[in-house]
């Protein structure tokens, strides 16, 4: 795992499969969040990391809540990468705003472009 990043109320739509975002497509990734800082942090993550030749390089919004996951586990599924968030041991039972929670991993191969959603 590169990074795993949260922030009060930064918006963004949960996944569970990476999105790429290396080059200009951390911008389209990025274009889901209302927060400007969160969105520097993602990028300072994917911009500061060096890839291994043959790796890739994806993020994905893994948690809208009042919890952040201790940690994401990343699986390749029917050549797709999902990601999975660690449940947390105390859930808070309310919170003021919902917590945006993205992860930025390092993968072996190519993550394939998330498919468009078809209500849209």
């Amino acid at each position: 795992m590169v990074a795993l990043l949260s922030e009060t109320a930064a918006g963004g739509s949960a996944a569970d499969v990476l999105t790429p975002v290396e080059g200009a497509a951390v911008d389209a990734f990025l274009a889901q969040l209302d927060s400007a800082t969160l969105g520097e942090q993602v990028r300072a993550a994917v911009d500061q990391h060096s890839l291994a030749t043959g790796h890739s390089l994806g993020a994905a919004v893994v948690a809208l809540g009042c919890d952040v996951p201790p940690e994401v586990f990343v699986t390749r599924q029917d050549g797709a990468w999902t990601v999975t968030p660690a449940k947390v041991a105390s859930p808070l039972q309310e919170c003021f705003a919902p917590v945006t929670t993205v992860v930025v991993v390092d993968v072996p191969g190519d993550i394939a472009p998330a498919a468009a959603d078809p209500a849209t």
